[in-house]
């Protein structure tokens, strides 16, 4: 029986380190994740790349937001606020500037269009709500 179940044990292990790495790329793939400093996002449409110019509306928000902040360009916060300002497709935008409303620190951001934003930042700095001023919506929203 013992030598029965250690064969098992070693047929699984083997199948599961087989497959295992196959379907965690798998997912990888499908998760969309906060960009890092090596990150070069680029986005065919009708077979012309827009990469280029979403990098420089990356790059430039990225400066504003960490003048903003006060922070350094690269640091971690910053990548999951920009994440969140191409969440609500802001583009590239025209302003930002920190503030403190009851107590939480918030980035108050114009988007390209002219539609103002609200990002509540956690005491940590990491991204906890965010508001469109124009309608009232919170498009994203804290779970606390």
């Amino acid at each position: 029986m013992k030598k029965w179940m250690f064969v098992v044990t070693i047929i699984l292990f083997g199948f599961i380190s087989s497959c295992g790495n196959e379907n965690v790329n798998n997912i990888l793939e499908d998760v969309e994740c906060a960009p890092d400093e090596n990150y070069e996002k680029t986005e065919v449409n009708n077979g012309v790349d827009g990469g280029n110019e979403e990098m420089e509306t990356d790059t430039i928000n990225r400066s504003m937001i960490a003048e903003a902040l006060g922070v350094e360009e690269n640091s971690r916060n910053i990548r999951f606020i920009l994440n969140c300002l191409n969440t609500v497709e802001a583009g590239q935008i025209q302003s930002a500037e920190t503030d403190e409303i009851n107590g939480e620190k918030v980035i108050n951001v114009i988007a390209e269009d002219g539609t103002e934003y609200q990002i509540y930042l956690s005491g940590s700095g990491s991204v906890e709500a965010v508001k469109n001023l124009s309608t009232g919506e919170w498009p994203v929203q804290s779970y606390k």
